[in-house]
């Protein structure tokens, strides 16, 4: 065994610290653009050539780097950010670790040019594995240039691994509006293979950067989210419950304006989101977190993707019950409805803010020509400016369910109103779901409970009998009192008023069978709401089933009282709404 250890070459050890850094185009793209905007730069320029396989190139207007640290930068764990332990506990800029300009230069050829205000002339470096080629005086304008070829030159494995230019481009490209979205005071400008393919101007906050560039789909979907909690700020903008996506990747979230996918936020958006969305579907959210930098750890991955919080706990409950909040404040009905609340809106006007900086921009039909400011889009199909998203007068007041005009039924199952130069379509059994379901969850709502006259007995096998006792207390939750009653036996003793009509027997037969099939893995809390839910679909109003005018009331008035009134428990809508426009454009009027 004697001389089996060994020290590793300097060259072997930076090789492989830069494997955890580099793995793609993309990842140098976030190193060096976090660079960027550390720098205090307000204009930034990417080039591209095939994707980044063949070359990326970075120019921004920061303040520079000094002549006589330029080599240094390059050195391994140089940094200009920390300088102490202490400093790990307080990290305000996105990168710090010392190992990003190393590791790329590690395992690709690097030329950096750069220039501080104060300099009268500029540095210029070419670095090639690791190895200083060139150092030399140059002209170039303040700021700093970086461009990077052949890479993984020297690392023929890792660039085996690299996919096609369609595929590396595309994450190029999402890590770039990742890291754009979070600073709304800089311009990006991205170029692929000589053609300017994005050009993201400046904005005045993030949420006007989200309506940007997310686009008018979600624009036109989104909800403004302000919550503050002693040192803990939720802000950005949400997906409304009706618009979600296959996957859970349109959850975009930042903490203290850092992009991370973190699974402990995911979980907690999910939480919030799930009571109002359909099953399988995820909502489309971008999300900032603000708290003390003392409060988490961003040194816990070497490409600084994930963080570790110092109160998971409190962090989760507080994004769960924010956006939850703001979703039961909102307002259903056109997309373009929102609700003031003083809580949510101190700081932030949605209709003022949002079209503001779009007024300045078109979308061009030419998908390689996005985001063009008017004034230099000669070229580009322009939008009338009463295309800009505004909230139309019409739809700035909620609906109210009680004042609109109700004209009958259709199919024993929608329910038909007016409202103005609006028809509103309602499923009855879903917009009854949800008000059974609102009910039943409500820890101070006005549910009354019947006491049965004769208690009923419910015989249940070792394995239901079991389950009961396991979730008793969500049995005395949705109100549905009981007593022992003997060997697998369990009397009950009352009922929520809600279900009077419903046999009470086969359905606490079906609800622990929905137990069992939801997964005894979940918290109590979500199997709670699935068996909630399970329970208002088998007693709310059914579809074909004929309904007075006094019962159309008193559904439309319960509507008005709950939250999250725009979908079933299940996730689906509960009303739709007919523009005047649509109406028209059907009767070929338009």
């Amino acid at each position: 065994m004697k001389g089996k250890i060994i020290k590793m070459t300097q060259e072997l050890s930076s090789k492989i610290a830069a494997g955890e850094v580099v793995e793609r185009p993309a990842s140098i793209i976030k190193e060096l653009l976090e660079n960027s905007i550390d720098a205090g730069a307000t204009e930034i320029e990417v080039d591209l050539e095939e994707g980044g396989n063949r070359s990326i190139q970075i120019r921004d207007n920061g303040h520079g780097i000094d002549a006589q640290d330029v080599a240094l930068a390059f050195e391994r764990h140089a940094t200009s950010k920390i300088s102490s332990f202490e400093d790990l506990y307080h990290i305000e800029s996105l990168g710090f670790r010392g190992e990003a300009l190393n590791s790329v230069a590690a395992v690709c050829r690097v030329e950096l040019t750069t220039r501080t205000k104060e300099a009268i002339a500029g540095t210029k470096v070419i670095i090639e594995g690791g190895k200083i080629k060139e150092h030399t005086d140059a002209g170039c304008p303040e700021g700093t240039a970086v461009k990077v070829s052949d890479i993984f030159f020297n690392t023929p494995v890792r660039k085996k691994f690299m996919k096609k230019e369609k595929t590396e481009h595309a994450r190029c490209l999402e890590i770039i509006l990742r890291l754009a979205l979070a600073v709304p005071n800089i311009r990006f400008r991205i170029s692929s293979n000589g053609k300017t393919i994005l050009n993201i101007q400046k904005t005045d906050t993030v949420e006007e950067k989200i309506a940007l560039v997310l686009g008018g789909d979600f624009r036109n979907q989104s909800l403004p989210l302000t919550v503050k909690k002693e040192d803990m700020r939720l802000h950005g903008l949400i997906g409304r419950p009706t618009f979600t996506r296959a996957n859970g990747t349109s959850i975009i979230t930042y903490i203290n304006n850092r992009f991370v996918r973190d699974g402990l936020i995911n979980q907690a958006v999910m939480a919030a989101y799930r009571p109002v969305i359909e099953s399988g579907r995820y909502p489309v959210a971008v999300i900032f977190i603000d708290l003390p930098p003392e409060q988490v750890d961003v040194n816990v991955h070497p490409a600084k993707r994930e963080v570790r919080f110092r109160d998971a706990r409190t962090v989760f409950g507080f994004v769960t019950s924010g956006i939850a909040g703001c979703l039961a404040d909102s307002v259903p009905g056109h997309p373009g409805i929102y609700k003031e609340t003083q809580a949510r809106t101190s700081d932030f006007d949605y209709r003022s803010s949002i079209k503001r900086p779009l007024a300045k921009y078109t979308i061009s039909s030419d998908t390689k020509r996005i985001f063009e400011p008017r004034e230099t889009a000669a070229s580009v199909h322009r939008v009338s400016d009463n295309s800009v998203y505004e909230v139309p007068d019409a739809f700035r007041t909620q609906i109210s369910f009680s004042e609109i005009v109700f004209l009958g039924q259709i199919a024993g199952t929608y329910l038909v109103f007016s409202a103005g130069d609006r028809m509103i379509l309602i499923d009855q059994h879903a917009a009854h779901e949800r008000i059974v379901f609102e009910k039943l969850k409500s820890k101070i709502s006005n549910v009354q409970y019947q006491r049965l006259l004769l208690p009923e007995i419910a015989d249940l096998s070792p394995s239901e009998y079991l389950l009961f006792i396991q979730y008793r207390e969500l049995f005395n939750a949705a109100g549905f009192e009981n007593e022992i009653a003997g060997h697998n036996a369990v009397s009950i003793t009352a009922v929520p008023s809600i279900l009077s009509g419903v046999q009470v027997i086969p359905l606490v037969h079906d609800i622990i069978e929905e137990i069992d099939n939801v997964g005894k893995n979940l918290s109590l809390e979500t199997i709670k709401d699935k068996v909630f839910a399970f329970i208002a679909c088998r007693s709310a109003v059914k579809a074909h089933q004929i309904l007075g005018e006094e019962e159309v009331a008193f559904l439309c008035k319960d509507l008005d009282s709950i939250p999250n009134n725009a979908t079933c428990p299940h996730g689906r809508p509960t009303y739709i709404v007919i523009e005047k426009q649509e109406l028209e454009r059907m009767f070929k009027r338009r």
